[in-house]
C-alpha cells in the first residue's frame, strides 16, 4: 500500500544544466507468505524478490488459532533471509519458541518502493491502478511491491499506459505524449496542372491545391481547365488523416483516326513518336490526325521504322516484317565429363571440350552439370554480329558434418582445432576425411575419423567413458572463476566455498565465514599461506592446509608438521582407495583420504576422512572421528556436499 504521495519538488537550482529533484520520505509494509519446505534450520518460503524481499531481511513464523470466536496468531520462530530468488527464498531459522511446520504462515517487514513519473509535455495527470495522485513530474513514495498499472493523461493528447513492477528501489517512468489530431488535409493535383478547383461551390485556386486544417466532412470537388472535360467527385476528410486526389483530365475529343500495327514475328514493341504504346498486334484508337514516326523493336531482330499519316475517321494499318540478327556463342568446359545444356537441350561438345556455334541474337540459358559437382547456370545475351565466350569450371559439392557427444559439456576438436561444446554442426565442408577428438574432465578422450562425401551429411556420435580412477593417478583440478561448492554439516549449518581469483600459479578461494582468502597452489592444491584483506601474504598455520597434495593415487602417503599453541603437531595422510559416494548433490566416484593428527606433547591423536571427487573438483564428504580429541574444535563436524556449480571457461 502507499501511505503518502507528493508531487516532485522541482528545485529552481540548475547545476551544469541538470535539474535537481528532491525525493520525499518513505515508510514500510509487510509481505505475507508461508513455509513450503524444511531443511534442518533452513525453511523455504513462497515469497521472493518480486515481493520486495531482500537478502538479510528478518521475519516471523506463526500459525493461527480461534479462541472464543476470535482469531489469534501464535509465533513460533524468527528467521533471516539467507538465499533469494524471484519467486521464493531460503530463511535461516532463529529463536524458536515452538515447532516449525510446512504451511505455517510467515510475515516479513519490507521497505516500500518509489515511483517517479515524468511526461513530455509536463502537467499531465498521473493515475496508479486507476486512482489519481497528481500531475507530472511526480514522485510517489512507499509503493507496495508488485505490478502496477500507470496511466498518464493530458487534455489534447493520447493517454499513456504501462504495467511496471515496483520493488524496493525507485522506478522511473517517462511518458512521451502524442498530440490528438482533430483536423484533416485534402491535397488536389491534376494532369495537366493549372486547373481551377472549387470545394463545395467555393473557388479555392488552381491545382496543385493543398487544403490543410479542414474540418472533417464530405467535400464536393470540381476541377475545370480549358480544352479538357470537367471532373467532379466527392471525398470524405477524416480527423487526423490526409486525402490525396490526382485528377487525370481528359482532353476534349477532336475528330480522330485509328492505328493498327502488326509484326512478323509478333510480340514486338511499338513506339509512336518515341512513346511506347504496347506490343503487337496493337490497335490504338482515337489518334489525332497528323504524320507520325512508328518504330517496331524485338530482341534479336533489326529495327523496323516507318513514317505514316493518320487521317480523320480513318484506320491506318502497318505491317512490320522483322529481319533476324545472328551472333556466335563459344562455351569451354574445364571439368572433364561435364554436360552442357542450352535452353534445356543437351549439346554435343567438340574437340578441346569446347562448343562454338552460331545462334540468333537473343538471351540463352546456359547450364553445365556433373554428378558430385555444383550445377553452373547463367543467362547469356548474344548480340547481332557478336561472339560471346564463356569458360566453365564446376566446383565439387560440399558436404555436412554433425558431431554429438554424451555426456554434455565435452570439448570437440576437429583437425586439432577446438570447434564447440556438446555438439558441432558444419555445413559447406569440403569432402574428405577428418580427425575428431572429444575430451571432458573425468572421462577418457574419444578419437575417431569421419569421411564427408559431396552433397551428403555425415553424423558422428561419441559416448565418453568415465575414467576408472582406481587404476590411474588424479592430477590437480583446473578451477574456473566462479566455481562454487555449498556444504551442510551435521548441525544443519550451510556454508559455501567459491573461486574468487585465478593467478598464474595460484587459485584464491573465499570460504564463507572467513575474512582471508585461501591461496592454493595450482599443481598440488597445498595451501601454505593466506591473502588478508589488505592483499598481504600471511602464513597458513592451519593443520589441514595440505590434505590433498596432488597428484592422488591409491596407496600414496605424505606427512607434514604444524604448530598450535606451542605444541608440535604431526599430520599424516594416505589415499585408502576409490569408492562411490552418495550426497545430496549427486552420486560420485571419489578418492578416500585418511588424515591422522597427533599432538606430540600429549601423544594424543584423532582422525578425519575426506572423499575427493574428480568430477566435482573438490571434496564431497567429510567424516570426523567421535572422540574427545576433536571436542574442542566445534567447527569440525561431519559434512556433505549439498550443491555445486562448475563454470565453463567461456562463461
Amino acid at each position: 500500500m502507499i501511505k503518502r504521495y507528493k508531487r516532485l519538488a522541482l528545485l529552481s537550482i540548475t547545476l551544469f544544466g541538470v535539474l535537481l529533484i528532491s525525493p520525499l520520505t518513505t515508510a514500510g509494509g509487510v509481505v505475507e507468505g508461508k513455509v513450503t519446505s524444511l531443511h534442518g534450520d533452513l525453511a523455504e518460503l513462497d515469497i521472493g524478490s518480486e515481493k520486495g524481499i531482500r537478502l538479510g531481511d528478518s521475519g516471523k513464523i506463526y500459525y493461527k488459532i480461534t479462541v472464543g470466536g476470535k482469531e489469534r496468531q501464535i509465533y513460533v520462530a524468527k528467521f533471516k533471509i539467507s538465499h533469494l530468488s524471484e519467486k521464493s527464498s531460503m530463511a535461516q531459522i532463529e529463536d524458536r519458541t515452538g515447532e516449525v511446520r510446512v504451511d505455517y504462515l510467515v510475515e516479513v517487514p519490507v521497505k516500500g518502493g518509489e515511483l517517479e513519473v515524468r511526461s513530455e509535455p509536463s502537467g499531465a495527470k498521473v493515475y496508479l491502478d486507476g486512482k489519481e495522485f497528481g500531475e507530472s513530474p511526480l514522485l510517489l513514495s512507499d509503493v507496495s511491491p508488485g505490478r502496477h498499472l500507470i496511466r498518464v493523461a493530458k487534455e489534447g493528447y493520447e493517454a499513456y499506459e504501462i504495467l511496471e513492477s515496483i520493488g524496493g528501489d525507485r522506478k522511473k517512468v517517462m511518458a512521451q505524449l502524442k498530440k490528438v489530431v482533430t483536423e484533416g488535409e485534402l491535397i488536389i493535383r491534376s494532369e495537366p496542372s493549372g486547373a481551377s478547383v472549387t470545394l463545395n461551390g467555393r473557388s479555392v485556386g488552381k491545382s496543385p491545391y493543398e487544403g490543410k486544417s479542414l474540418p472533417p466532412g464530405i467535400y464536393r470537388i470540381r476541377i475545370t481547365k480549358e480544352g479538357y472535360e470537367n471532373l467532379e467527385k466527392a471525398e470524405i476528410v477524416d480527423s487526423g488523416k490526409r486525402v490525396e486526389v490526382l485528377a487525370q483530365l481528359t482532353p476534349l475529343k477532336p475528330k480522330e483516326g485509328d492505328l493498327e500495327v502488326r509484326s512478323e514475328p509478333g510480340e514486338a514493341k511499338v513506339y509512336l513518336d518515341g512513346k511506347y504504346l504496347g506490343e503487337t498486334p496493337l490497335f490504338q484508337p482515337r489518334i489525332r490526325p497528323g504524320r507520325y514516326s512508328i518504330l517496331v523493336l524485338k530482341e534479336g531482330y533489326h529495327p523496323f521504322e516507318e513514317r505514316v499519316e493518320v487521317k480523320e475517321a480513318d484506320r491506318k494499318k502497318v505491317l512490320a516484317t522483322l529481319r533476324r540478327r545472328m551472333g556466335a556463342l563459344a562455351v569451354s568446359l574445364k571439368t572433364p565429363g561435364a554436360t552442357l545444356f542450352i535452353d534445356g537441350k543437351p549439346m554435343e561438345i567438340g574437340p578441346g571440350n569446347t562448343l562454338e556455334k552460331e545462334f540468333p541474337s537473343g538471351s540463352y540459358r546456359i547450364k553445365v552439370t556433373k554428378e558430385g559437382h555444383e550445377t553452373w547456370e547463367r543467362d547469356l545475351v548474344v548480340g547481332a554480329g557478336e561472339r560471346v565466350e564463356v569458360s566453365v569450371e564446376l566446383k565439387t559439392k560440399e558436404g555436412e558434418l554433425l558431431i554429438r557427444t554424451e555426456p554434455g559439456g565435452a570439448l570437440i576438436y576437429l583437425e586439432g582445432k577446438s570447434v564447440g561444446v556438446d555438439s558441432y554442426e558444419r555445413k559447406g565442408l569440403s569432402p574428405g576425411t577428418y580427425t575428431i577428438r572429444v575430451v571432458k574432465e573425468g572421462y577418457e578422450a574419444w578419437e575417431g575419423e569421419a569421411t564427408v562425401e559431396p552433397g551428403k551429411k555425415r553424423e558422428v556420435f561419441s559416448k565418453l567413458k568415465e575414467i576408472d580412477w582406481s587404476k590411474r593417478s588424479c592430477d590437480a583440478p583446473v578451477w574456473n572463476l566462479g566455481d562454487s561448492w555449498t556444504y551442510r554439516d551435521g548441525a544443519g549449518k550451510f556454508w559455501s566455498n567459491q573461486i574468487f581469483e585465478i593467478r598464474e600459479d595460484l587459485f584464491l578461494v573465499r570460504i564463507e565465514g572467513d575474512r582471508d582468502l585461501y591461496a592454493y597452489d595450482r599443481k598440488t592444491m597445498n595451501c601454505n599461506y593466506l591473502i588478508d584483506r589488505n592483499g598481504r601474504k600471511v602464513r597458513n598455520l592451519h593443520a589441514f592446509k595440505n590434505i590433498f597434495n596432488f597428484p592422488l593415487v591409491i596407496g600414496k602417503k605424505w606427512r607434514y608438521s604444524t604448530e598450535s599453541g606451542g605444541t608440535n603437531i604431526v599430520n599424516e595422510l594416505s589415499v585408502e582407495g576409490v569408492e562411490e559416494v552418495n550426497t545430496p548433490a549427486g552420486t560420485f566416484l571419489a578418492y578416500k583420504i585418511y588424515y591422522k593428527q597427533t599432538e606430540m606433547f600429549r601423544m594424543n591423536s584423532g582422525w578425519v576422512r575426506y572423499w575427493y571427487a574428480p568430477a566435482v573438483k573438490w571434496w564431497i564428504k567429510r567424516e570426523v572421528e567421535i572422540s574427545s580429541y576433536w571436542a574442542r574444535d566445534y567447527r569440525l563436524q561431519n559434512a556433505v556436499l549439498y550443491y555445486y556449480r562448475l563454470k565453463s571457461p567461456k562463461d
